[in-house]
């Protein structure tokens, strides 16, 4: 089974729309927060070093499944989909009140202070620790 990491991110009143929905653009924000929360999450298991490990955004899909309401914080749960030379692809499922809402996957690149950098190879052991035998 692939490893995940859970986070109950609260809801603000600000994101919400005109609707009563939490706003499309707020679940990508959602979604940020949950990887910087990954990100600490393995930097405090020594997964990850936190002088190598500046993740920059390459690319995101989000399928909207149903609303979001303001109310109940929503969990996210991030796991890796696959690991590059310097990339790391991330699926995300957000759930609220036991319901999938959205679901997503990104790509993050490893940067140093030149630019894309190569995955560590002691950060590369510990990402594969969260993938399936055979994924």
């Amino acid at each position: 089974m692939t490893r995940t990491f859970t986070v109950d991110v609260p809801l603000r009143w600000s994101d919400q729309d005109p609707n009563g929905h939490v706003n499309n653009a707020r679940i990508v924000t959602l979604l940020e927060e949950s990887r910087v929360y990954w990100r600490m999450a393995a930097i405090a298991e020594g997964g990850l070093d936190p002088t190598l490990s500046a993740l920059i955004l390459a690319s995101l899909t989000v399928n909207y499944r149903r609303p979001v309401l303001l109310g109940p914080a929503v969990t996210i749960e991030v796991g890796i989909l696959s690991i590059g030379v310097r990339s790391l692809s991330l699926r995300h499922s957000g759930y609220q009140s036991g319901e999938v809402a959205f679901d997503a996957s990104s790509v993050v690149v490893f940067s140093g202070p030149g630019g894309p950098r190569p995955i560590d190879p002691a950060e590369r052991k510990w990402l594969e620790s969260w993938l399936a035998e055979g994924e």
